[in-house]
């Protein structure tokens, strides 16, 4: 079932993200390897309340020992999902509901995530349209999160257009949002 919540409410949501984020680092990565980046798209912006975080690997290279390390602390590798770039994973039992991802320094997968977080921390109307449009879709499809995520694509897409992605990168970006 798709669930909003509203960033800065008295759930004390931001807290435990915050928390969460700085705590989730995989053991072995220093932080010349890998950084913990809260994607979130705060602003009082309504949201499901799960974290979305992504461990960011300085090389490719480095994708692996990532994988490794995190499989160590309980998270199962569930490949990238369609989305090139970005290493996706289950969490492990008992923990707090989130998305973790692991994501290539410049990769198309981070800086989708980043594009789209820092123009709605900066465009408050953006921000408000984008968060009447995710509830709409919530209760349209509660219990579709394929058709939710379909429904939001047009929106990132023009989003990311006033970024600079190639044509290529936002075809990539719809593929992996668009249903079949």
């Amino acid at each position: 079932m798709t669930c909003l919540v509203r960033y800065g409410n008295d759930l004390g949501l931001n807290g435990l993200i915050e928390s969460y984020a700085r705590t989730v680092r995989p053991e072995g990565l220093d932080s010349r390897e890998a950084i913990i980046q809260d994607c979130r798209d705060r602003a009082s912006l309504a949201a499901k309340p799960i974290i979305d975080i992504d461990v960011v690997v300085a090389s490719p290279a480095t994708v692996s020992v990532a994988i490794e390390r995190l499989a160590v602390i309980g998270y199962e590798h569930q490949g990238n999902l369609g989305v090139e770039g970005r290493e996706a994973f289950k969490n492990p039992p008992g923990s707090l509901r989130h998305h973790l991802y692991v994501c290539t320094q410049g990769g198309t997968a981070f800086h989708n995530h980043l594009s789209l977080r820092d123009y709605l921390r900066s465009n408050p109307d953006a921000a408000a349209k984008y968060g009447r449009l995710k509830t709409q879709l919530a209760i349209r499809f509660p219990a579709d999160i394929d058709r939710y995520i379909d429904g939001k694509t047009d929106f990132i897409l023009e989003v990311l257009r006033t970024k600079d992605l190639t044509d290529d990168q936002l075809r990539a970006v719809s593929a992996a949002n668009r249903l079949a």
